[in-house]
């Protein structure tokens, strides 16, 4: 075990530790005689003090730091055995677009789903790019695959698909939720309030809008309905 000045005990060497990965000047944490101006991060002359707290905060940070890194590499392990070729002819249609023999929806298009991974060898070099729609056409025996980046060109050697949740599918921003206008509306985000919308005690509508609480002049006839659990 390392002592250091006050009687601490720390792990072995890690004040090296830090001092090589911790951004911090003059070599990080030491043993050095502690100096406001010269040697901040000393731990003589009551250093220890100064600087014990904060660097087990950091120890904490490289820790955390540790555990992320490993975190990736298991992830990226993962990606590299996840990728399934793509079966069938492919073609090139667009930049966005590319055409695959067979039904290819129910594998495109998980559970209705948008966003499967594809990674396509072009020129030797992995392209990545993230299915929008994919539609079957019974009568040319295609399935006509939409993408949400725009970066195809066209004499790749091979298709594959993601399998893995961590070859990280695109994941698009939902719309604002559709109001009712008779019909009926359809799900989505709350649409964020305007600036003064709380002052002035605005309340979402079922037809999509902020809109503002009507109160009656005092002494008005103008009735108020509010249903509360359906109605009175």
């Amino acid at each position: 075990m390392t002592v250091w000045p006050g009687g601490n005990n720390l792990a072995p060497l890690s004040w090296q530790l830090l001092g090589g990965v911790a951004n911090v000047p003059n070599g990080g944490y030491n043993l050095n005689a502690y100096d406001p101006a010269s040697n901040p991060y000393g731990f003589e002359n009551n250093g220890h003090d100064e600087n014990f707290l904060p660097m087990l905060q950091n120890m904490c940070d490289v820790a955390a730091l540790c555990a992320y890194f490993t975190a990736q590499a298991a992830s990226a392990a993962n990606q590299q055995t996840a990728w399934q070729t793509l079966t069938g002819t492919t073609a090139f249609v667009s930049m966005s677009s590319f055409t695959v023999t067979g039904n290819m929806t129910a594998i495109l298009l998980p559970n209705g789903v948008a966003g499967r991974a594809l990674q396509f060898t072009i020129s030797g070099s992995p392209v990545y790019v993230h299915v929008q729609t994919a539609t079957f056409s019974s009568g040319t025996g295609l399935t006509t695959v939409t993408l949400f980046e725009s970066t195809l060109s066209a004499g790749w050697t091979a298709v594959q698909y993601g399998q893995d949740p961590n070859n990280d599918p695109y994941v698009s921003t939902p719309s604002n939720f559709t109001g009712d206008s008779g019909s009926g509306g359809a799900a989505g985000l709350v649409p964020a309030p305007a600036a003064g919308d709380a002052a002035a005690s605005k309340y979402l509508k079922a037809d999509g809008t902020w809109t503002a609480v009507v109160i009656p002049p005092a002494g008005g006839s103008q009735l108020i309905e509010y249903a509360i659990m359906g109605g009175f």
